[in-house]
């Protein structure tokens, strides 16, 4: 075999794999409700890494995949905005962590009611929706926190970012 023909066999090889684990981590979902507006709109496609989170860690601002701590099944599309063993607290539209306020320049829907203070439970994520006053999430769930084994994936891919 020649070495031109070796490098694209080899070419073949790498581009099918690659394909194959891309398949196999990707899926897009459609984004039901207005809870993450202004990032994400009602009806908006998402595209979600579903191995994003074996290979890196779960950061602040981060919008993820997350199930339901009380439903199995039922997946929630969230931002993490506290990270145990913090603590975190809404006041007057603002949120603050350790008694800090955050700066969130894409929570443009401010929420409306007071919550916390509560600490986050080392290992664990409290997570809001953009749209705080329309937003089912960690403040309202039976258990307020999720561990990293409930978040299957990270949003990598809005509608809005297609051109």
């Amino acid at each position: 075999m020649t070495p031109r023909f070796m490098a694209a066999a080899t070419a073949i090889v790498v581009l099918a794999t690659a394909s194959t684990c891309l398949a196999g981590r990707l899926r897009t979902a459609k984004m039901p409700t207005g809870s993450m507006k202004p990032t994400i709109a009602m009806n908006a496609r998402v595209q979600i890494d579903g191995n994003y989170y074996k290979t890196h860690p779960v950061q602040r601002f981060d919008i993820v995949v997350v199930e339901d701590p009380c439903k199995k099944g039922v997946e929630y599309v969230k931002r993490v905005v506290g990270i145990g063993p913090e603590s975190i607290e809404l006041r007057d539209g603002r949120v603050l962590i350790d008694g800090r306020e955050i700066e969130e320049p894409f929570a443009q829907i401010r929420a409306d009611k007071n919550f916390g203070p509560f600490t986050i439970p080392a290992n664990e994520y409290f997570l809001l929706g953009d749209n705080r006053a329309n937003s089912f999430d960690s403040r309202y769930w039976k258990i307020k926190s999720v561990a990293a084994d409930m978040i299957h994936g990270k949003v990598i891919l809005k509608d809005s970012d297609r051109k």
